[in-house]
């Protein structure tokens, strides 16, 4: 990690294709201890970034993925319950200053994505579309993110040996509060320009011929620029290359388009309108 170019070298063998401005902020976020909030439309190889980085580096992955509603005791810990109560049955007797003292420790902590996290250090922690969580689940990640430690009232503080390189996604459905922002690089991710999406598509799929990779890449940049609800992100552009290899055909006719869109546009209309762009060369 003391080289940004060894960065893309261990990406590139993970299978992501990166480019100058990710190594940057992944070498950055390490060399600094800062957690990344990559932003971008979906599909642009957010989640990915963060499993590649994972199998790059050698170390585990934990993924948090957030949603709405979700609580301290579902990303970092919660107590077990019904292991505390079958200790109480079988101390009845004692007082409870006692029992309390037995039943609130280690033994029955069952550790979440950010406790694990904190307790293992040396991983790669994806809290994966923060922007689905509820606003007040930023203060909590706040503490965590600041110093890499969680607070558990009955026990202490917990704190991270070592820093998780850590990695937040966004889809931007919601805006995130300033206050997180402060504590994160921030990296956006935009859909791949045309060189880059080559090498991507050749690497995910080594046996498309050049000629299919072209078409495919004219097909997706139409495909974006048409499709209003859901434009066809990287992983179904490379889904798509995978089954017209599998169909072993050699380019995107009309007809073979109608019949594959589904793999790559996962929208009725998008895909009636696309369908009528690539018919009339739009």
């Amino acid at each position: 990690m003391n080289d940004i170019n060894a960065i893309r070298g261990f990406l590139a063998a993970a299978g992501y294709i990166s480019d100058d401005q990710i190594d940057t902020a992944i070498y950055l976020s390490r060399a600094i201890n800062r957690p990344i909030l990559v932003e971008g439309a979906a599909g642009v190889g957010k989640t990915f970034l963060a499993k590649a980085v994972s199998a790059g580096l050698g170390l585990p992955l934990i993924r948090l993925q957030c949603y709405e509603g979700l609580t301290l005791e579902q990303s970092a810990y919660e107590w077990n319950y019904s292991l505390q109560i079958m200790r109480l049955q079988t101390a009845r007797n004692a007082d409870w200053e006692t029992v309390k003292g037995q039943i609130f420790t280690e033994e029955y902590l069952m550790e979440r994505p950010l406790l694990a996290a904190a307790r293992l250090g040396q991983c790669v922690l994806l809290i994966d579309e923060v922007d689905k969580a509820d606003p007040g689940f930023e203060s909590f990640l706040l503490e965590f993110l600041d110093e890499y430690q969680i607070t558990i009232p009955e026990i202490g503080t917990i704190t991270a040996t070592s820093c998780p390189v850590s990695i937040l996604t966004s889809n931007r459905t919601r805006e995130l509060g300033d206050a997180l922002r402060r504590r994160c690089i921030h990296l956006f991710l935009a859909y791949p320009d045309q060189e880059r999406e080559r090498l991507i598509l050749q690497s995910n799929v080594p046996d498309a011929d050049e000629e299919l990779v072209r078409h495919v890449q004219s097909f997706a940049a139409t495909a974006r620029r048409v499709a209003v609800q859901r434009p066809p992100g990287m992983s179904e552009v490379v889904d798509w290359l995978r089954a017209l290899v599998s169909l072993n055909v050699g380019g995107v006719t009309p007809e073979i388009a109608r019949l594959t869109i589904g793999v790559v546009v996962k929208d009725t209309a998008d895909a009636e309108a696309v369908l009528k762009a690539v018919s009339s060369g739009a």
